[in-house]
């Protein structure tokens, strides 16, 4: 599974059986399942939780639910982790990226308690390290100088914004993804290039929508040499 978890809070314990509560079970969550038999080691159930807040709410108090995925539109990440924290502290939740979408989302987010036992994933096959690698090659160039520091611009395309799916979408409404075409190329590039500057000393300068379907983005890779 060409996963890479982010994990915010402590790991779930060694089970036998496990029941797997889903929320938004569509093509995300479907893909997800797929992968269980390669990296669980116990026998599991797949629960589609539905959408609706009191039906999960109930659902997870009965404590019938071991785990939560949230693979919902992105727009409802937020409320859904905090319907499933509210209605059990401890649960572990994998959500899909992005946590939140919207400035006062990340406020509450960032003064939030008991979120604990939250795994945020950032697919691979989207990151810059990952199928697009182009990144990967500077990188390369600036592990064998690591006393230089780089500079780096490219332009991403994002041509399904182009299409008829896109346009008729959540995620071409602005009360649902407030940025647009640079939110939906954020989540698959700009998050995981930011999880990665922990690791490669890499920071986002700037990111510029440059036409309807374009965003430039320039990054800098810092020198290792203090």
């Amino acid at each position: 599974m060409q996963n890479l978890i982010l994990v915010v809070g402590a790991a779930c314990p060694i089970v036998n059986s496990i029941n797997i509560g889903i929320i938004g079970y569509g093509r995300h969550a479907q893909k997800l399942e797929s992968y269980f038999n390669e990296v669980l080691f116990c026998s599991y159930r797949v629960i589609d939780l539905g959408r609706d807040s009191q039906s999960i709410r109930q659902l997870i108090k009965d404590g019938g639910i071991d785990c939560v995925f949230v693979c919902s539109p992105n727009y409802t990440h937020w409320p859904y982790l905090k319907l499933v924290r509210s209605a059990s502290p401890d649960v572990p939740i994998y959500l899909e990226k992005p946590a939140v979408n919207c400035p006062s989302a990340l406020s509450e987010l960032c003064s939030a308690e008991s979120m604990c036992n939250v795994f945020v994933g950032f697919p691979l096959r989207h990151g810059l390290l990952g199928k697009h690698g182009y990144l990967a090659e500077v990188l390369k160039e600036h592990n064998a100088c690591p006393e230089q520091t780089v500079f780096s611009s490219f332009i991403i395309s994002y041509p399904y914004c182009l299409r008829e799916a896109y346009c008729s979408s959540w995620k071409s409404d602005s009360t649902k993804s407030p940025w647009g075409v640079a939110e939906n190329l954020a989540i698959h590039y700009i998050d995981l290039a930011l999880l990665e500057a922990i690791f490669s000393h890499l920071r986002l300068i700037t990111q510029t929508l440059v036409s309807i379907n374009m965003t430039s983005m320039r990054l800098q890779i810092l020198s290792r040499v203090s």
